[in-house]
C-alpha cells in the first residue's frame, strides 16, 4: 500500500514578489517551480492527455495549438512537424522565460520520439508544474508521424 498522500498545491505557490526585478523574479518563479517540483505528487495520468495522430492533425488543422517538439536539438533541425517549437526535454527549465510568456490556457501538444521516449512526458510535466492546463502528448511521436508519411519541415523558427 502506498502511504504518500498528494500534496495540494496553492495557486500562489508561483506567484511572484512584484517589487523585485524581472531578472529577479525568473529565479525566484525557477526556484518555485522547482520546490513545487520536488514536493508534489501528482498522479501521472493527470498532467496530460495522450492523443492519437489523427486528433494531432485535426488540432494542427484548426491553427490554435502551440506545438513542441521535446527532441534533441539536432534531431529537430533534420525535420520536425511544421510550426512545432524545440525545446529539449532535458532542458526544459532553461526555456523558462519562454515558457511564462504563453496563456496558461493555452492548447500545447508535445511529441518527442516515439511511445517510449521519456522527453515528451518530462516537457508536460513541467510545464504542468508552471500552470499549463490544456497539455497533449502526441506518443507515436516523429517515429509515428514519419511512418504515417506525414509532412516534415526542415525551417527553423526564432521565437
Amino acid at each position: 500500500e502506498n502511504n504518500t498522500k498528494p500534496i495540494s498545491i496553492e495557486k500562489s505557490t508561483l506567484q511572484l514578489d512584484s517589487s523585485v526585478s524581472s531578472a529577479n523574479r525568473a529565479e525566484q518563479a525557477r526556484l518555485s517551480a522547482k520546490h513545487v517540483g520536488e514536493q508534489a505528487l501528482l498522479p501521472k495520468d493527470k498532467t496530460y492527455n495522450i492523443i492519437s495522430l489523427t486528433q494531432l492533425t485535426r488540432i494542427l488543422s484548426d491553427g490554435n495549438a502551440v506545438v513542441f517538439d521535446a527532441r534533441k536539438p539536432e534531431e529537430f533541425r533534420q525535420g520536425h512537424v511544421h510550426g512545432a517549437r524545440n525545446i529539449f526535454g532535458l532542458e526544459a527549465e532553461e526555456h523558462f522565460e519562454e515558457l511564462v510568456q504563453i496563456q496558461r490556457d493555452t492548447l500545447i501538444v508535445i511529441y518527442c520520439n516515439n511511445p517510449e521516449c521519456h522527453l515528451g512526458p518530462m516537457l508536460a510535466d513541467f510545464m504542468h508544474l508552471l500552470g499549463f492546463t490544456k497539455l497533449y502528448l502526441y506518443d507515436g511521436g516523429w517515429d509515428g508521424w514519419i511512418e504515417a508519411k506525414m509532412p516534415i519541415d526542415s525551417s527553423m523558427i526564432h521565437n
